[in-house]
C-alpha cells in the first residue's frame, strides 16, 4: 500500500515536460485523452466511434497530438494504420494521409493550437475546435496506460509461475484479485461517483474513459 502511495503521488505531481514519446502507446494516450470530448461536427446519433472516425476537428487532434507528444515511428503508424482501416470497414470513411494533413495544418495554422486540461476534460465537453491535450494531462495518460500493460505483464508472468509451482498459486490469485479490485475502484469513481469523487480520484491518477 505505501509502494502503491508513492506511485500515485508521482503521477500527480510528475515532471510534465515535453518529451517525444516512442511505441503504440503513445498515439493511444492521445486517442484517450480525446475520448473524454465529443466534436460537434458529426451527427450525434452515430455511434462514439464511428463519429471519432469522420470528424474532422477530432481527427486534427488526434494527428496534432501525436504530432506534439510522439515519436512517429513504425509502431506508431501501425497504431494509425489499424485505426484507419476500422474506420474505412465500418464507418465508411478512412482517415486521412498524417503527414499531409500536419503540414497542410502547420502551413495555415502554425503552432497555434487549443489546449484540454484535464480539469475540463472529466466535465466531458463538447467542442467546436481542434484541441490536444496539455502537456500534464498527456503524461498522465501515457503513464496510466503504460502502469496497465506492467500490471498485466506481472499478473501473466506470476500466472506462469503459479502454473509451474502450485504450491505459490495463491499468490497469483492474490495478485488478480489485486488488479481487478484495482481496475474496478478505478471505473467506479470515473462513471459512477459524484463529481467530487470523481475529481479526488482524478488527482492521483487518470480515470481512463470507456468509449
Amino acid at each position: 500500500m505505501r509502494l502503491e502511495t508513492i506511485f500515485l503521488l508521482t503521477c500527480a505531481f510528475a515532471d510534465v515536460s515535453v518529451t517525444l514519446r516512442s511505441g503504440r502507446y503513445c498515439p493511444l494516450a492521445c486517442d484517450t485523452t480525446l475520448n473524454y470530448a465529443t466534436f460537434n461536427d458529426t451527427d450525434s446519433w452515430l455511434p462514439r466511434r464511428v463519429r471519432s472516425c469522420r470528424s474532422d476537428l477530432r481527427t486534427t487532434s488526434f494527428y496534432l497530438c501525436i504530432d506534439r507528444y510522439c515519436e512517429f515511428d513504425r509502431p506508431a503508424a501501425s497504431y494509425l494504420g489499424e485505426q484507419s482501416s476500422w474506420c474505412d470497414e465500418h464507418a465508411g470513411s478512412a482517415l486521412p494521409d498524417y503527414h499531409e494533413l500536419i503540414n497542410h495544418w502547420k502551413t495555415h495554422h502554425g503552432q497555434d493550437i487549443a489546449k484540454l486540461h484535464a480539469n475540463d476534460a472529466f466535465e466531458w465537453p463538447t467542442l467546436h475546435q481542434v484541441v490536444i491535450p496539455d502537456s500534464s494531462f498527456f503524461v498522465r495518460a501515457f503513464t496510466t496506460i503504460v502502469r496497465g500493460i506492467s500490471h498485466l505483464i506481472l499478473l501473466f508472468f506470476l500466472m506462469m509461475i503459479g502454473n509451474r509451482f502450485p504450491n505459490i498459486r495463491l499468490t497469483s490469485c492474490l495478485w488478480l484479485v489485486y488488479v481487478l479490485l484495482l481496475g474496478y475502484c478505478r471505473i467506479y469513481w470515473c462513471l459512477c461517483a459524484s463529481p467530487f469523487v470523481r475529481q479526488a480520484a482524478s488527482i492521483s491518477a487518470l480515470c481512463l474513459p470507456t468509449g
